[in-house]
């Protein structure tokens, strides 16, 4: 995939990969083929993209049922990923917790807290801006974890918090 100029020019100006140059030159890209294609014009794949995602707190009875996430070093973190193109957030949520988890879910049994933006740097250099939309679940017993290829394990809280997550567990402890 050759970069046009006039998208290579707009790029290096803003620094990042914005919503509206994903739409206008990335449409269907996962990360990864963006990293590659930005690799292969020469730009540094680790240049930021802007990424909308979601986090589910999922809630039970023994307390907050979390990952042990790969990609985070192995810290703690909420259930969820980045929303597909022309994907709401909230059916994102109920996609992700069906791939990681094997969960069947409403969306109506998901409940909306509120919308957090950060930027994160991952272990490999990778760099995003995240848009996350963040929900809770209560569930009356812990889910049968199906583990997927992300997930690593599945833990009850007792480790590391991802530190842009740390605010939100506070929130939602106040939820049990």
């Amino acid at each position: 995939m050759k970069i046009l100029y006039e998208h290579l020019e707009r790029l290096q100006k803003v620094g990042r990969i914005t919503p509206e140059i994903r739409e206008e030159f990335f449409k269907g890209l996962n990360f990864l083929q963006i990293r590659n294609a930005l690799e292969e014009n020469g730009i540094d794949r680790h240049t930021p993209i802007d990424l909308i995602s979601t986090e589910v707190a999922i809630l039970t009875p023994e307390g907050i049922f979390m990952q042990s996430r790969p990609s985070d070093n192995g810290q703690l973190g909420m259930w969820g990923g980045v929303v597909n193109d022309g994907e709401e957030p909230i059916d994102g949520a109920v996609r992700e917790l069906k791939e990681e988890l094997g969960l069947d879910i409403a969306k109506e049994q998901l409940v909306f807290v509120e919308v957090d933006n950060h930027y994160h740097k991952y272990a490999n250099g990778d760099k995003a801006y995240f848009q996350c939309y963040r929900y809770i679940l209560k569930l009356e017993t812990l889910p049968q974890v199906v583990f997927d290829s992300e997930t690593s394990s599945a833990v009850m809280v007792r480790h590391t918090i991802i530190s842009h997550q740390q605010n939100f567990i506070k929130h939602v402890l106040g939820e049990i």
